[in-house]
């Protein structure tokens, strides 16, 4: 860190002004690094990600962390544009200390409805590469998929305690609006839901059982979570039948009604949207005979064209798209039924 702002200096040197002093007056203090939170899905090779931010809060103020962002709670993320939401630096007197305030302000930041590489960039900063500064533009390709904090057990049910805590604080007298399992002939024994933790298989909880958690209210749409004396913040929004939390820099969209989540489930010749976008061109109709790896829809999104192909040699018995229209993530484009 050289204390001179950079951008200032470029516009007075195209003004035709000098620098005023030169390499020799140059002085480094510390160690600075900067992460960058984009709107992309790391989980599927950092394609974009679209959608509206039901929540957003930055890391709190604190000595050597600098933040500049472009959103806020309700900004509508598109594909249109640069997938870059917010840029976090920190500065220290050495490498470690920076990584380490960097880390600690990832954790604090939350940026729910939008799928954003936060936590991501948290898992990079404990790789030995990256704290030893010996790394290269090939790294993320040759790392592992890193190991996520959570289950998705744990995420699922920190969703429905945290649901059920918003759901009792908003309740009136109506016994209609109890989500307890009142009845007139007295309470039944006991009430299950089903989540699904992005596309992953259903979970079905026992509400009864979820009491061996403590919850605590935190702030707006934040909860703290003891389970056997481990205590986290989540934060929780909704969206429709969609339940988004988040923990430490981690984000999870989660499904709360069955129905949902059998939909969700793909079969072996389900076409789905892997992000969001425009149909370009459809290359096939129902009742085509197709072979494995043919065309049969092409996205266009971020300036990219994604050829959907046929995953296996088959009959295609269901095309839900025509060309120009905008698909989400995880939308059913097609299916292919496979011969016999």
């Amino acid at each position: 860190m050289t204390g001179l702002d950079l951008v200032e200096l470029q516009l007075r040197v195209a003004a035709g002004e000098p620098l005023g002093f030169g390499q020799d007056d140059i002085r480094f203090s510390g160690h600075a690094i900067e992460a960058r939170i984009n709107a992309e899905d790391a989980g599927r090779d950092f394609l974009p990600a679209a959608g509206r931010v039901l929540l957003y809060r930055r890391p709190r103020p604190q000595s050597g962390i600098r933040v500049d962002d472009a959103v806020v709670t309700g900004t509508e993320v598109v594909t249109s544009y640069d997938s870059l939401l917010a840029k976090v630096i920190a500065h220290g007197e050495d490498r470690p200390a920076a990584l380490a305030r960097l880390d600690h302000a990832l954790a604090r930041t939350t940026l729910l409805g939008v799928t954003t590489t936060t936590g991501y960039l948290r898992s990079l900063l404990a790789t030995d590469e990256v704290r030893t500064g010996r790394f290269d533009t090939g790294l993320i390709e040759r790392l592992d998929p890193p190991a996520l904090p959570f289950t998705d057990d744990q995420v699922a049910r920190a969703a429905a305690l945290m649901t059920l805590a918003a759901r009792h604080q908003q309740r009136s007298d109506d016994p209609f609006d109890r989500a307890d399992g009142w009845r007139l002939s007295g309470r039944r024994g006991a009430s299950w839901w089903q989540l699904s933790v992005g596309t992953g298989p259903p979970i079905q909880l026992r509400l009864d059982d979820l009491g061996r958690h403590d919850l605590e209210r935190t702030g707006d749409r934040s909860w703290a979570i003891t389970t056997a004396g481990e205590r986290r913040e989540w934060s929780c929004a909704t969206d429709g039948d969609l339940i988004w939390v988040g923990c430490e820099g981690h984000a999870w969209p989660v499904g709360l009604h069955a129905a949902t989540v059998a939909e969700a489930v793909q079969g072996d010749g389900d076409l789905r949207a892997p992000m969001p976008g425009q149909v370009l061109l459809v290359h096939a109709g129902v009742g085509d005979q197709v072979s494995a790896g043919d065309p049969i829809v092409v996205l266009e999104s971020m300036k990219m064209e994604l050829v959907l192909a046929a995953p296996v040699d088959g009959e295609v018995t269901a095309l839900n798209v025509a060309v120009g229209d905008k698909v989400t993530v995880d939308q059913p484009l097609a299916r292919v039924t496979a011969t016999p």
